[in-house]
């Protein structure tokens, strides 16, 4: 190709973001929202901050300075409004549709509950799950899967330090038990998180991927096509979770065929229910959703585990007083208390509550779209499709 040739492609270019720019700028139906000049023009600025993990924190300073509606991307608002949020945009029968573009990206390569955008779909697989994450059933897991994996874990945790003088990597290690459990709560049976040394378990390195994986292809959907072709042929993170998703999906199978299942496991309850009703389930839907179950079951409530336990350890009075509220409570630190009686601790209650307010593992957003005939907010009319 002739140098001329180049020059005149790259000068095409350069015209037509140019173009783009004054449009996003000055003519779009956005164009009176405040906020600052450069989000206007271009999303560049939203996928760093995105990237950085601190997006939320840039937008809250701009709406200090531009008020509770903000432009924040050529086609995109941010609104700070509690009332907004529980009258319009999350209640139950919101007419806002999840944004395609954002949710997409956790497709791995098929999409989960958590991905799909068509309401009605959404609502009916919920409905499936809905028994596994009841009260009552998780109650019924302390003696089968709770009680057992801390039990289990605590013990993997004294012989790492205690019996081989290792210092424990708290992180890792809260991730192992949520692992496990999650994986139990699911499947009905474990991930051997606990047998891995150093609490270096393979998922885990998948795990801490995902974030910035899915970040990039949210922003860059043409990058996660890619993505994904090259995952067929050479493996990554992603196919390392829906692999152990697989091998658990299959081992659950196995398991009702021998009629060892009891309906309480997520995927048994679901698959009973579906059953009953009707309701075909497709396999590659089931193993996606055991990765999300695996994946949000387990960094969330390791980042508040680990949060509990890094604060207790810095102010042990606090540590020796949630002690002898528990003893006092159960009467032997051997026993499995109901989770009933633990609610009754006010000290652990409050701990709990701290950690999740100190330690909230999820700071991103969950952006919604504008139903057909557009929205008004505030006396400014929001079209459809913002």
């Amino acid at each position: 190709m002739a140098p001329i040739t180049i020059l005149a492609a790259l000068a095409t270019l350069l015209l037509l973001a140019l173009c783009k720019a004054i449009y996003n700028a000055f003519i779009h139906p956005l164009a009176g929202i405040p906020g600052p000049r450069l989000a206007a023009i271009s999303r560049l600025w939203l996928f760093r901050a995105d990237l950085s993990g601190h997006a939320h924190t840039t937008i809250q300073r701009w709406h200090d300075a531009y008020g509770p509606l903000i432009r924040i991307a050529p086609n995109e608002l941010s609104i700070r409004s509690l009332d907004a949020y529980t009258r319009a945009l999350y209640c139950q029968n919101t007419r806002f549709a999840k944004a395609p573009y954002f949710y997409a990206a956790f497709d791995n390569p098929h999409g989960s509950v958590f991905s799909e955008t068509g309401k009605h779909a959404h609502a009916a697989e919920k409905r499936l799950m809905a028994h596994a994450f009841s009260r009552q059933n998780v109650l019924g897991l302390q003696r089968s899967v709770l009680y057992p994996n801390v039990q289990r874990w605590v013990e993997r945790v004294r012989e790492e330090c205690v019996g081989r003088g290792r210092p424990v990597p708290l992180w890792l290690a809260t991730q192992c038990l949520t692992l496990e459990t999650a994986a139990c709560f699911s499947y009905g049976s474990g991930a051997e998180a606990f047998e891995a040394e150093g609490f270096e378990h393979e998922l885990l390195a998948g795990f801490d991927v995902l974030p910035k994986i899915v970040t990039v292809f949210q922003h860059w959907p043409a990058v996660r096509r890619v993505a994904m072709w090259v995952q067929r042929l050479a493996g990554s993170g992603i196919a390392r979770v829906n692999a152990g998703a697989s091998e658990g999906f299959e081992r659950l199978v196995a398991q009702k065929r021998q009629g060892e299942t009891n309906g309480m496991i997520m995927f048994d309850s679901m698959m009973e229910r579906a059953a009953r009703n009707g309701v075909p389930l497709d396999r590659t839907r089931m193993v996606n959703n055991g990765s999300l179950m695996l994946v949000a079951g387990t960094g969330t409530t390791a980042a508040s585990l680990t949060t509990a336990i890094y604060y207790l350890v810095k102010q042990p009075q606090l540590w020796y007083e949630l002690k002898r509220q528990l003893l006092e409570k159960v009467g032997d630190a051997s026993s499995q208390p109901d989770v009933v009686e633990l609610e009754k601790v006010p000290l652990l209650e409050a701990v709990v509550k701290e950690a999740l307010r100190v330690g909230n593992p999820i700071r991103g957003r969950n952006p919604r779209v504008t139903p057909p005939g557009g929205w008004d907010f505030n006396g400014v009319h929001i079209p459809e499709g913002v």
